[in-house]
C-alpha cells in the first residue's frame, strides 16, 4: 500500500530572491550587455540574429 500523502505542496525555494521581470526586461537587459552575441541558432530564414536585432525586431512586431 502506498503511503498517505501530507502535503499537497511544496515549499518555496527562497534561496534566491525573485526578480520582478518580465521576459521582454530580460531580453533588453541580456540585448544592453551583449549585443552582438547570437540569440538564435535557427530561424527562419535561416540566420543567426543577436540580441539586438532580436530586440528591434520585438519592437518593429510590437508597434
Amino acid at each position: 500500500m502506498a503511503p498517505r500523502l501530507t502535503r499537497s505542496h511544496w515549499p518555496a525555494n527562497t534561496s534566491r530572491p525573485v526578480l520582478e521581470l518580465t521576459p521582454g526586461d530580460v531580453l533588453r537587459q541580456v540585448a544592453a550587455a551583449t549585443p552582438d552575441r547570437i540569440a538564435l541558432a535557427e530561424a527562419a530564414p535561416p540566420s543567426r540574429p543577436g540580441f539586438g536585432t532580436l530586440v528591434m525586431a520585438g519592437h518593429f512586431v510590437t508597434s
